[in-house]
Order: structure tokens, then C-alpha cells, then sequence
């Protein structure tokens, strides 16, 4: 008669082991990384949001054939027309500020364009975004 084997299935307590310290260490090494990722992602979705506020004063002074007025402070951007309260106002995140040498800053968007081109630094604790706005007035903005 033949001897019966017994089968083992499993895995052993040091493979185990191995396994939960091979994880400790690619966790310790990802999560300071991930802070970093969820920073640059929230600078880069301020940043398209600028963008769009001001592609919008841009199309605004295009279709309405006016001067619309772009005023930067270190934390607050309006759009305005010439001489009038400002229609919208953003501010931005804590820990967020536009850099520049002097404030307040201003530009001017006309139908045809922008007076000078301008390029805004955002920035937060640790990265920088750039929004560059051409004579043409055309926003590109860079991370």
C-alpha cells in the first residue's frame, strides 16, 4: 500500500514576514512622495483656474469692444471695467501668493490684446507656477 504524504499549503511565518517589511519600506519611501504629488497637483489646478479667469477678461473685453482692467495684489485678482468696482474678484488658497517684484500689479485687456505681456509667478510652500499672458493675449500657464 502506498504511504500517504502530507501536502503543505501555505506560506511560511518568514515569508510572511518578509513581505510585511518589504511593504513597510516602499510606504515609508511613497508617502512624503505623495504629499508632494497632492501639492503640485492643487498649485497646477489653481494655475489652469487663473488661466481661464483670465482667457475669460480677455474674451470679455474682445466681445464687448472694452477696456478691461487686470489688478494683482499678493493674494487677490479682480477683473474690472475701466473705472467701475471690479464685476469678479478671486482669492487665492492659504499658503498661495503671486510673486512680484512691487504690488498692486495691473494690465490692461484690450480687444486686440493685452498693453504689455506679463508673466505671473504662483507659488506655494514648495513649487511655482507660470502663467504667461502674450501681447496677443494668449495665457499659457507652466508648472
Amino acid at each position: 500500500m502506498a504511504a500517504f504524504t502530507k501536502i503543505q499549503s501555505g506560506y511560511s511565518y518568514a515569508e510572511i514576514l518578509c513581505c510585511v517589511a518589504l511593504s513597510a519600506v516602499l510606504l515609508t519611501i511613497s508617502i512624503p512622495r505623495l504629499g508632494e504629488f497632492k501639492n503640485l497637483g492643487a498649485l497646477k489646478a489653481e494655475s489652469r483656474l487663473l488661466k481661464i479667469i483670465l482667457e475669460d477678461g480677455l474674451l470679455k473685453a474682445q466681445s464687448e469692444n472694452k477696456k478691461i482692467s487686470l489688478n494683482i495684489t499678493s493674494s487677490t485678482l479682480s477683473l474690472s471695467e475701466a473705472l467701475k468696482s471690479p464685476f469678479f474678484t478671486h482669492s487665492l488658497p492659504k499658503n498661495y501668493k503671486f510673486v512680484f517684484k512691487t504690488y498692486p500689479i495691473k494690465i490692461s485687456f484690450y480687444p486686440s490684446g493685452v498693453d504689455t505681456p506679463k508673466t505671473i509667478l504662483v507659488k506655494n510652500q514648495k513649487a511655482q507656477c507660470k502663467i504667461t499672458i502674450s501681447l496677443r493675449g494668449r495665457v499659457s500657464a507652466i508648472c
